[in-house]
């Protein structure tokens, strides 16, 4: 009987070739693999090649030293009054009240302090504002400006907490006569100082001794008693 051939009258050379397409198929999809991975780790090499390293500026560098140099010591606060062994970058003020033996009111406003640069590892330098006094009325001392002055810090030994929590520094400090009615020295002085710090826990104990020598008047000299003070 003549009519559409059945199945099992299909030879093999006439049966479509499942497995040649799976194969093809195969090859195909693992060339599109590869050629992916290569095309991201080609974009990711160029990617990391280009990304900046990161800021070099002379800002950048600076920072990044005075952060070093300040890690090597003591992370104590800044004491009142006093100059700290610590070399700080910074602008301070101080608001200092002083009260005489007749309870008389002078206030300081300032307290010779300014702006705390570190230029280098173990050297800081102070650019003071000379400081204004306002007397009370019953002293009879006219109100006015005191004397510029500077100081300049070598830090000789420093080791943080992890390593000792101690320092000791050296100061040289000098003003110039500039005040006006009687808020200043009669004359230019140097005050070199020595500073040393030592902390126990949350306790830091610090002393500095030295002494005021006039500079351009040597009749009259100020000496400065050591003292203590404690964070």
């Amino acid at each position: 009987m003549n009519g559409l051939p059945l199945p099992s009258d299909l030879s093999s050379a006439n049966r479509p070739s499942v497995v040649s397409c799976r194969g093809a198929l195969t090859s195909i999809t693992s060339r599109i693999v590869i050629a992916g991975a290569l095309f991201l780790a080609v974009t990711g090499t160029l990617s990391r090649a280009q990304a900046p390293a990161g800021p070099d500026t002379f800002i950048a560098r600076y920072q990044a030293r005075v952060t070093a140099t300040q890690n090597e010591q003591p992370h104590w606060v800044t004491p009142l009054v006093t100059v700290t062994p610590r070399l700080e970058q910074e602008i301070r003020s101080d608001f200092v009240r002083q009260t005489n033996t007749k309870l008389l009111n002078t206030w300081n406003y300032g307290n010779s302090k300014g702006l705390e640069i570190i230029p280098t590892r173990r050297i800081e330098l102070l650019f003071n504002a000379p400081p204004f006094f306002a007397h009370d009325a019953a002293a009879h001392t006219p109100d006015g400006f005191g004397d510029v002055s500077f100081n300049s810090k070598f830090r000789f030994f420093a080791r943080n907490e992890e390593h000792g929590n101690a320092i000791i520094t050296g100061f040289v400090a000098g003003t110039y006569p500039t005040g006006k009615h009687t808020n200043g020295s009669c004359c230019a002085t140097a005050t070199p100082t020595l500073a040393v710090g030592k902390g126990f826990g949350l306790l830091a104990l610090i002393s500095t001794a030295g002494g005021s020598l006039p500079a351009s008047n040597g009749k009259q000299r100020q000496e400065a008693w050591p003292h203590r003070h404690l964070e």
